[in-house]
C-alpha cells in the first residue's frame, strides 16, 4: 500500500470520527435542552407557581414567565447578556431588601429580568431589567 493511500485513508477515518463526536455531542444537548436527559436546565425551569424551588435564602428561583414554555424560558436566560444574578444585584441596588421572585421573560419584544423584592421599608417593589443592558427598564412599588 502506498503512504499516499495510507495518508487518504487515515484523513477519511479522523474525518468520519469527527463526524459521529459532533453528533453525538449534538444528540447530547437536544436532549439536554428538551430535557429527555434527566434534570438539566430544561427541567429545572419547567416548575409552575405552586411548585417552586428555594435557594438557601428561601427565595424563588428558576422561574419563568407562565406563558413561556420552559424550552422558551431556557432560550431567554440562554441569550441573555445579564444574568440572573446580576439582575438581582441591579433590583436590589434599586430597592435595598430580600428577593421575593425572579424569572425571565418578554415584554413588549424586549426580554427582561422581573425581580420582586420584598423592601427594608415593607413595600413591594416589581423591578424589571434589561437582559440586554442590566439597565432598570421599569419599578413598579406596592405599599400594601
Amino acid at each position: 500500500m502506498s503512504t499516499t493511500r495510507i495518508n487518504r485513508t487515515n484523513r477519511l477515518l479522523i474525518g468520519a470520527v469527527a463526524v459521529v463526536g459532533i453528533l453525538a455531542g449534538a444528540a447530547g444537548i437536544a436532549a439536554a435542552v428538551t430535557g429527555d436527559g434527566g434534570p438539566g436546565p430544561a427541567a429545572v425551569a419547567d416548575r409552575g407557581d405552586d411548585d417552586r424551588g428555594d435557594d438557601d435564602r428561601g427565595d424563588d428561583v428558576g422561574e419563568h414567565d407562565d406563558d413561556l414554555t420552559a424550552e422558551q424560558a431556557a432560550g431567554l436566560r440562554e441569550g441573555a447578556a445579564v444574568g440572573q444574578e446580576e439582575a438581582e444585584a441591579t433590583a436590589r441596588a434599586e430597592a435595598p431588601g430580600t428577593i421575593h421572585r425572579t424569572e425571565i421573560e418578554e415584554e413588549d419584544g424586549r426580554v427582561v429580568w422581573d425581580v420582586e423584592v420584598d423592601g427594608d421599608d415593607g413595600s413591594r417593589h416589581d423591578i424589571q431589567v434589561d437582559a440586554a443592558t442590566g439597565e432598570i427598564v421599569e419599578h413598579d412599588i406596592d405599599d400594601d
